[in-house]
């Protein structure tokens, strides 16, 4: 390949395209986009048109047609025998790919198809391009880092948990806790069901992400009175309340004297109140009232 100056360089290029694809981590897609669209689109496709055809025998135009639509060629073959045989993934499609051209331009060169690189001509840059130059590399470069690395919250950022209820059916009401905390925490439910004793669940732990859920028993009660109270506390020692959540009556239809019957309220908005239906929900430490309507009141 002596005189194949542009099959040396193309069989180059694919095999250390085919090391970026292998080496880059899966996040960082910016750094893997070129050489990725090099092996897929040109590379194999011009070493396998210099092996097939002479270059005086086809225009640069039919050249560059060919190596387009010979690279996708060569990327669907080597797609489907590597599923085939083994299991398709980026690192062996790369290596295929890098391989298929190798020895393409092999051939081409032994045929006598290869062409000389003219050398480019390098012009002369002064002193405040070549600083510009520098430090726009240096910003390009910084930029593409800074996009591809996972940034961690500080040390000292506080997590959340939440904690809510809802009815299920006509007498049991599901509770849930989530975690967003930082690490592992350790929690307990203090259960209070119509005005009864309470009982403690727990403890039991979460990982950041996870949840809990449970299904209570949650027998009918005058209309507006909590019939099953949720506080949820951190274990491991006298902690205060974390969050509280409870459950009013209001499914039912209600007969006051005068108006008719009220509907049941649906079961997204299972409470109600003189303003209508609605449901409690927690943010942080507020707590709101959401309406069938839309409206949202904050509770003190």
């Amino acid at each position: 390949m002596k005189r194949a100056a542009d099959l040396r360089l193309v069989a180059l290029l694919a095999v250390a395209c085919a090391l970026i694809c292998a080496i880059v981590p899966d996040g960082a897609t910016v750094v893997r986009v070129l050489p990725a669209a090099l092996l897929v689109l040109v590379l194999p496709g011009y070493a396998l048109t210099a092996a097939l055809l002479a270059p005086a025998q086809i225009t640069r135009l039919e050249r560059l047609v060919l190596t387009i639509a010979m690279s996708m060629v060569a990327g669907v073959i080597t797609a489907l025998l590597l599923n085939a045989v083994w299991h398709l993934d980026t690192t062996p499609w790369a290596t295929g790919l890098a391989l298929v051209t190798v020895l393409a331009a092999l051939a081409g060169a032994r045929r006598g198809h290869g062409q000389s690189v003219p050398r480019p001509r390098v012009p002369r840059i002064g002193v405040a391009a070549t600083l510009a130059l520098t430090g726009a590399v240096l910003l390009t470069g910084g930029a593409v880092a800074l996009g591809v690395t996972t940034l961690h919250a500080p040390g000292d950022t506080l997590g959340t948990t939440a904690l809510w209820i809802s009815p299920r059916g006509d007498n049991n009401v599901a509770v849930g806790v989530h975690s967003v905390e930082r690490g592992r925490r350790t929690y307990e439910l203090d259960v209070r069901v119509a005005g009864q004793r309470g009982r403690l669940i727990g403890p039991f732990a979460l990982e950041p992400g996870e949840e809990r859920r449970l299904l209570l028993p949650a027998p009918t009660g005058p209309l507006g009175k909590p019939i099953v109270n949720v506080v949820l506390r951190r274990s491991g020692g006298p902690h205060p309340a974390v969050r509280h959540v409870a459950l009013r009556a209001g499914r039912r239809s209600v007969i006051f004297r005068g108006p008719p019957p009220l509907r049941p309220c649906p079961r997204a908005h299972p409470l109600r109140s003189q303003k209508g239906c609605y449901r409690v929900v927690v943010r942080g430490r507020q707590r709101l009232r959401r309406y069938v309507s839309g409206r949202t009141v904050v509770l003190p």
